[in-house]
């Protein structure tokens, strides 16, 4: 893993059980990195469920959503 800006993540949580909406949280990730193990460290450091204990729940699948923001776009140029 690397510390430099530029092989990071802003991560902002919506609709997670564990996790108030709106949480951000900055992750680094190392450029031979695919998503799935990303989304697999993502989920061991904050100790998120991987199942839903709700009747009828099973296996909780998390997503990564890709958001862009102008200005911040603009900063990093």
């Amino acid at each position: 893993m690397s510390l430099h800006p530029l092989l990071s993540l802003n991560l902002l949580f919506l609709r997670v059980p564990e996790i108030h909406d709106g949480y951000e949280y900055k992750f680094f990730v190392s450029r031979s990195m695919k998503v799935n193990e990303v989304i697999e460290c993502i989920v061991d450091e904050l100790g998120l469920a991987r199942s839903s204990s709700l009747p009828g729940g099973g296996n909780l699948e998390y997503i990564l959503e890709e958001v862009w923001v102008l200005d911040d776009l603009h900063s990093m140029l």
